[in-house]
């Protein structure tokens, strides 16, 4: 319609780079992005349990990543990982409902553009934890429910009812066990590489 018009490489590149904004790109290791209390200076060896009770669970940088979410809302990026149990469970098809003992962690950063405007993790938020059973957190829609702020792992709240607002948020996906981020599907080779 326009002969005239041409479109330099640049802007080419900046078409791509636009309409494929989740191209393969280098990002750190979630454990080089993840503090732990020792990394980041603080004395305490290990976080306090969740005013709930919910223990903090210092190996959850090692469990599996199972998906990822971001919040454009608040600008931040998260990682959900799974424990064995949860890992187990996907493999298994056995999700519906999940089984007791399975745990989620849900890292959250900052999003923070380089220089290209990729986003990329940038100042830890915090690491919140679901876990199942059924029995033990009933009261909960049978999940136990924590969030830890900022590199010192101060556990949130001011006290164990701050687990009506998990339970008010989670309540509407009742349908996927209240589990807001299903497993990302395993593939053997990414599309179009």
């Amino acid at each position: 319609m326009h002969p005239e018009s041409t479109v330099t490489a640049a802007q080419l590149e900046t078409l791509k780079a636009y309409l494929n904004p989740f191209a393969m790109q280098v990002a750190p290791a979630i454990t080089d992005a993840v503090p732990t209390p020792v990394a980041t200076g603080s004395t305490a060896t290990k976080a306090a349990p969740e005013l709930n009770g919910l223990p903090f669970f210092p190996d959850y940088k090692s469990w599996r990543a199972i998906s990822t979410t971001d919040r454009g809302d608040n600008h931040t990026m998260r990682v959900i990982l799974g424990n064995d149990v949860a890992v187990r469970a996907i493999t298994n098809k056995q999700i519906q409902p999940w089984p007791d003992g399975a745990a989620f962690a849900k890292v959250a950063w900052q999003a923070v553009p380089d220089w290209r405007g990729v986003l990329r993790p940038g100042k830890f938020v915090q690491v919140e934890f679901m876990v199942k059973g059924k029995t033990k957190y009933a009261s909960t829609l049978g999940w136990g429910f924590g969030r830890w702020l900022g590199p010192e792992l101060k556990p949130y709240g001011t006290n164990a009812h701050f687990a009506s607002e998990c339970v008010g948020c989670h309540t509407p996906v009742r349908d996927n066990d209240f589990v807001y981020t299903m497993p990302l599907p395993r593939t053997t080779q990414l599309e179009g590489q």
